[in-house]
């Protein structure tokens, strides 16, 4: 693993930071009919950078010799177990 590998990581976690607030502002204060699809979006990409990250640290300390390539967040909630 270069350490060209990990700032990219890195820039893309700094990347998602820095645009991550101004998106949660923008559905936080309107009503959008594509706010359901601006959200699960944003959980797929988050999903996404996350299995990056773990992955990287994955192969710098040799943990994992196949590290994911998504984490999947089961988000199916039962309305009626509430």
């Amino acid at each position: 693993m270069s350490r060209d590998n990990v700032a990219d990581v890195l820039a893309r976690v700094a990347d998602t930071n820095k645009h991550i607030g101004v998106l949660v502002v923008e559905l936080l204060n309107g009503d959008h009919p594509e706010t359901a699809s601006r959200l699960r979006e944003l959980g797929q990409y988050l999903g996404a950078l996350s299995a990056e990250c773990l992955g990287t640290a994955a192969e710098l300390d040799g943990r994992c010799p196949d590290p994911p390539e998504r984490v999947i967040i089961d988000a199916v909630h039962d309305s009626a177990a509430s």
